[in-house]
């Protein structure tokens, strides 16, 4: 386009869109090409603008209609010159024109940099680069939509160039590719880009797929007379109720647009869309293996990925995506997405919605956090799908999956079960097909049976893929028949950190089931105890220490990896609470039922009200016997030993001696031996009072961890810098034993004159391998304290008639 220095997208034009659509953009760029190639080129008919006369004296023309052609002509043209230059340096004219989009900050800078770049967009292997790694890439740029317009038909004007003489195809640029500029009268105003672009905004995703599907729906019913109805019932229902739903479970936020629930109304359509194929995966399977290596390989671009392995399982993921979860009308064309039999799942799916989520919003039940939206919105049209998506695509399938007026319970009862099920499992990728079908069996039993009897009877009504212990638990509650304590019940399993799971009570109470007051007693204990995250509002450090000093020699917690880890996440914390499988010959959650009786015992129905001051001082009372113990655990009677590992709460614990504290979850960061930490605490408060100011003590913090007590000095004579250090080590052989070094670092030969085996120390020997004086055995810390006070004592008196002491820090 010869005649302007600049082409400018002014403010009101939209996003550059067409790079997004793969269908839309593949054979666009196969047109441009072949126009390239062939004889006669093309014509792409008009595109008006306006011409803008900058300050500078250069000219900018400014399109009003055919900017969407015109951004993919210049990256086009940008592309052919920068590959041209790869391969034939400095004899290709750059680029004459900028494109500058005024309708994004960041759309503008990324053309900005394209122009100053673009000898480096292309590989010396005359591959595209990879725009993110470039240094002069800014992160905000692939959150843009023009950009990732541009990106994206960049990657495919790179894919189909191929092995194509770019020089020659740039040569041919102007000649063969023309389009009438029609310009316009400098005297316009905005309503022009309004008129242009129809109402000055590009139709949402939902307006182009609802005005495919109605032809789609025609294509696949029109041919029987019979099903004419349907296609009228769509057509209403989707600008009647359906829409209507949605519009009334909507979340009005301050960014909404004018078209609040289209997106809403996508994610509907497509988790209807998600369950429906994921229980139909081998159909789709066929249908992209029948599509060949074309399909296969457009499905893999518009999925980003590089391989045809599980295609149909990296669509479906797709579709349930954060952003993006839509495909391309093209792709939609090529399969079965919305096939006939989809379609009617779809309509019915929707049918039945409609009539239920008045009830589903009216549930007194808790499933995942507490919101302003309605139940029917977290479900079905929240597009962050939260932490747990398949177990949500799960429970929108028990909504579906009640049989109505065939059942056994109402849906209020239904879809409390579902809910203690479905929230209480790990639903996967892996595993949601499996969930989808028990729910599903769970349905039809419920048209013969209640679920008192479906949970007693597992032969009559087998219930496969969920946790055999929540189950049981559903069982444990089916068979409690008093009305008050099923109420207490459904209000503790409300509680948004036991969702469903309370099997705790039933464990705690043994055989004393029947004792409604003790019954209601630990619930109301636990509801104090917990909160939605885990532990309430009392120092955590505390109650691990009671529960530790409750449990048996093993402790508290679970393997994790290779470390033990005390109830850090909150998925432990629930899996303990009810676990009462046998670790060190007592149920695992025995301690923690110590602390409940005593909770109860002390407080009982005042519990609710008691401050985290009182708790804090029982927990403190509880944990008294960890004095006694003659293992590991009396070390963690001390508060600095939880402050070290409170960010992951892991230890290594390799065996009863042999363990490790870790500031995070590995060995290869901080980490420093129990009983090693613990001497030095005490050494910390025992010599701070003492006359050693120039001594430093630090603690050496890793495998190898000790004790470190280092003075330095200097030599009166010549000024020679060295340093004597007093090293302790744990024996992680024996339980509480230690052992010492002593030497000059780094100097062999000082380490000899100057130490050597001194009077008033226990027996040592040194070891050439290392240059050290170590102490011949083991010793406890109650002797080694006196043998380091007395090193301390003899250095300084054989250092300070020819050295002189320095101000030192440690070497750590």
């Amino acid at each position: 386009m010869t005649g302007y220095d600049q082409i400018v997208i002014p403010s009101l034009q939209r996003d550059y869109v067409q790079g997004n659509r793969c269908d839309k953009i593949s054979p666009f760029i196969d047109y441009l090409l072949e126009g390239l190639e062939g004889k006669d080129g093309i014509d792409l008919n008009y595109m008006y603008g306006t011409i803008l006369k900058n300050d500078d004296g250069t000219t900018s023309f400014v399109p009003i209609d055919g900017q969407q052609r015109m951004t993919t002509l210049w990256l086009l043209r940008l592309y052919l010159t920068a590959r041209a230059n790869v391969q034939q340096p400095g004899t290709h004219r750059p680029m004459v024109q900028r494109l500058e989009y005024r309708t994004r900050e960041y759309a503008r800078e990324f053309c900005r940099a394209l122009s100053e770049h673009v000898d480096a967009i292309v590989t010396p292997e005359l591959k595209l680069v990879d725009f993110t790694q470039q240094p002069w890439s800014i992160e905000a740029w692939r959150h843009d939509v023009t950009v990732q317009g541009c990106m994206a038909t960049l990657q495919i004007i790179d894919e189909k160039i191929g092995s194509r003489s770019t020089s020659e195809l740039l040569e041919q640029f102007d000649e063969k590719i023309r389009f009438s500029l029609q310009t316009l009268d400098d005297d316009i105003n905005d309503d022009i880009y309004i008129k242009m672009n129809g109402r000055g905004i590009h139709l949402t995703e939902f307006e182009n797929m609802k005005a495919w599907l109605d032809q789609q729906v025609e294509r696949e019913y029109a041919s029987n007379p019979d099903d004419l109805d349907f296609i009228r019932r769509w057509q209403r229902c989707m600008d009647n109720e359906w829409a209507d739903m949605v519009w009334q479970n909507r979340h009005v936020r301050k960014d909404d647009d004018e078209n609040p629930i289209d997106n809403l109304m996508l994610r509907l359509l497509y988790t209807l869309v998600y369950l429906y194929w994921v229980q139909h995966q081998d159909v789709l399977t066929q249908a992209i293996d029948e599509g060949g290596d074309d399909l296969k390989s457009e499905l893999r671009h518009e999925l980003g990925i590089e391989s045809n392995d599980d295609l149909v399982s990296h669509a479906l993921s797709h579709l349930i995506r954060r952003d993006k979860f839509w495909l391309s009308e093209y792709l939609l064309e090529q399969l079965p997405i919305f096939s006939h039999e989809s379609l009617r799942f779809i309509a019915d799916s929707l049918d039945c919605l409609c009539s239920r989520w008045k009830q589903l919003n009216g549930l007194d039940l808790y499933f995942w956090k507490e919101s302003e939206t309605t139940r029917f919105f977290q479900m079905f049209l929240d597009e962050a799908l939260e932490s747990i998506p398949y177990g949500k695509l799960a429970l929108c399938h028990a909504v579906l999956a009640y049989p109505g007026s065939k059942a056994k319970e109402p849906f209020e009862e239904w879809m409390y079960r579902m809910r203690n099920l479905i929230v209480n499992q790990d639903v996967n990728r892996g595993n949601l097909l499996n969930i989808i079908d028990s729910v599903s069996k769970i349905g039809d039993y419920l048209k013969e049976a209640g679920f008192r009897q479906i949970f007693d009877d597992s032969e009559t009504y087998p219930i496969e893929h969920f946790y055999q212990q929540q189950l049981a638990e559903e069982k444990l509650k089916s068979q409690v028949l008093d009305e008050e304590l099923q109420r207490f019940m459904r209000k503790l399993e409300n509680h948004p950190f036991f969702v469903g799971q309370i099997k705790f009570l039933f464990d705690f109470c043994g055989e004393k089931i029947d004792d409604k007051d003790l019954f209601k007693g630990y619930g109301r204990v636990m509801a104090r105890l917990f909160n939605a995250d885990g532990f309430s509002d009392y120092e955590h450090w505390r109650l691990r220490r009671a529960l530790l000093a409750q449990s048996t020699s093993y402790g508290f917690g679970y393997d994790w990896s290779s470390n033990w880890n005390f109830l850090k996440s909150r998925a432990d914390k629930r899996t303990f609470i009810s676990d009462s499988k046998e670790h060190g010959g007592q149920p695992h959650n025995a301690s923690l039922k110590a602390i409940v009786d005593s909770c109860w015992k002390t407080w009982g129905e005042g519990i609710s009200s008691v401050s985290a001051k009182d708790l804090n001082e029982l927990f403190d009372a509880l944990a008294q016997p960890l004095s006694t113990v003659d293992d590991w655990r009396r070390y963690f009677a001390r508060k600095e030993v939880w402050e070290y590992i409170q960010k992951e709460q892991n230890i290594r614990k390799e065996n009863n001696q042999k363990i490790f504290l870790l500031r995070g979850i590995r060995m290869s960061g901080a980490h420093v031996d129990l009983r090693t930490y613990v001497l030095f605490l005490d050494w910390m408060a025992r010599f701070s009072n003492r006359n050693i100011s120039a001594w430093t003590f630090w603690l050496y913090e890793d495998e190898d961890s000790c004790i470190a007590i280092e003075r330095k000095w200097c030599n009166k004579e010549n000024g020679q810098e060295i340093k004597t250090v007093i090293d302790v080590w744990h024996n992680v052989n024996t339980e509480n034993s230690f052992v010492l070094s002593i030497f000059v670092r780094d100097n062999r030969e000082k380490t000899c004159e100057l130490i050597g085996p001194v009077e008033g120390l226990p027996p040592m020997e040194y070891r050439e391998e290392n240059g050290r004086y170590w102490t011949t055995g083991s010793y406890t810390p109650e002797e080694l304290t006196p043998w380091v006070e007395k090193s301390i004592e003899l250095i300084n008196r054989a250092f300070e008639s020819r050295y002189s002491p320095v101000e030192s820090t440690p070497d750590q």
